[in-house]
């Protein structure tokens, strides 16, 4: 059995660190209390397909207070989940797509229907005065400037669905319903850039023992990467502006967000986006180490290259270089520093 060991294996396992892949908070415990099995009747009943919605109605029962109060968190929880998911569905087609044009084509569905557009927002948003005109009334009278900040949460909440939390739960990836993948083009484009990478890399560090790599192995590589940051959630996204450049700290997603009455707090008791960084980073900082000889990024490429974890952080730089110039991701400085970090 893996278990974490070494001077650190005390704050890495509060953070719930698999001691197999190093991701934090990817520790589950597996049961049936009453909340999972109150969450999976929901997801059966109301996804039959033959169930009237206005039928659609939960009654839930309990002993105490304290229960009614969390059963009723919990079903407006689960229903805005279930309703998102569905949402997704339905803007999908049998044609790939990006998550923009997912979420413009599930704000278009909605059209004019004020029960639609209701559902495009969280309870939270919806039942606040700020944001009623987004439902209330027409989509031409709705101000440019509300419609933008809808549009930027609806984008915040599809990208975890697909990504940071994709593997947990009844998800759409896990259900089989739809399958996601960063878009980095052909594996000729990917093994391409991969020996671009190691070419230059290797004449200086490694006197040229990667040049000769195959395909499949440089595809592997690359892919490997950037699979990692869709699963870490590392999309980038403009309220995570303020976060990648204060180096990952924890204020700017919780207590310090922006804008607070639409991106929803990311406490240390919720997966957060994990960003990549090159070099180390601060002892609060949220960001995923890349170039550190024990980070996941340094030990994935010395296995799959055969070399060092030391060269492996370089290699790794280099490579990131590369993917930002190719426009596969974007880069973001890190305030009182020279180091950045990176999304997708």
């Amino acid at each position: 059995m893996l278990a974490l060991t070494g001077p650190d294996a005390d704050a890495r396992s509060a953070k719930d660190q698999c001691p197999s892949c190093g991701a934090d908070d990817a520790i589950r415990f597996q049961g049936s209390a009453i909340a999972t099995l109150l969450s999976v009747s929901l997801s059966t009943l109301f996804g039959e397909r033959d169930l009237d919605q206005a039928e659609k109605k939960a009654l839930v029962f309990t002993d105490s207070v304290q229960d009614a109060a969390h059963r009723a968190g919990f079903v407006t929880a689960r229903s805005r989940a279930l309703a998102l998911r569905t949402m997704l569905r339905s803007g999908l087609s049998e044609q790939p797509c990006g998550l923009d044009r997912l979420v413009d084509a599930v704000i278009a569905a909605a059209g004019d229907d004020p029960g639609a557009r209701h559902r495009l927002l969280p309870p939270s948003m919806a039942d606040n005065e700020k944001f009623r005109p987004y439902w209330a009334g027409a989509p031409s009278a709705v101000p440019p400037g509300l419609a933008d900040t809808v549009r930027k949460r609806l984008l915040l909440d599809a990208s975890p669905e697909f990504g940071l939390v994709s593997r947990y739960g009844r998800t759409l990836e896990q259900t089989g319903t739809a399958w996601a993948q960063v878009d980095a083009g052909p594996a000729a484009s990917i093994a391409a850039l991969a020996r671009r990478v190691l070419t230059g890399s290797s004449q200086q560090q490694l006197n040229g023992a990667l040049v000769g790599l195959d395909e499949a192995t440089c595809v592997r590589w690359v892919r490997g990467v950037l699979e990692r940051m869709r699963m870490q959630g590392a999309i980038d996204h403009e309220w995570f502006g303020r976060f990648m450049e204060r180096d990952g700290a924890p204020y700017e997603i919780w207590g310090g967000r922006r804008p607070k009455d639409a991106m929803p707090a990311f406490t240390p008791w919720r997966s957060t986006p994990a960003f990549p960084r090159l070099g180390r980073p601060g002892p609060r900082s949220l960001l995923d180490p890349v170039t550190v000889p024990q980070s996941w990024y340094a030990r994935w490429t010395a296995r799959v290259l055969g070399v060092d974890a030391g060269h492996a952080g370089a290699l790794m730089r280099a490579l990131f270089g590369a993917l930002e110039e190719e426009g596969v991701v974007v880069g973001r400085a890190i305030a009182g520093g020279g180091a950045g970090d990176r999304a997708l």
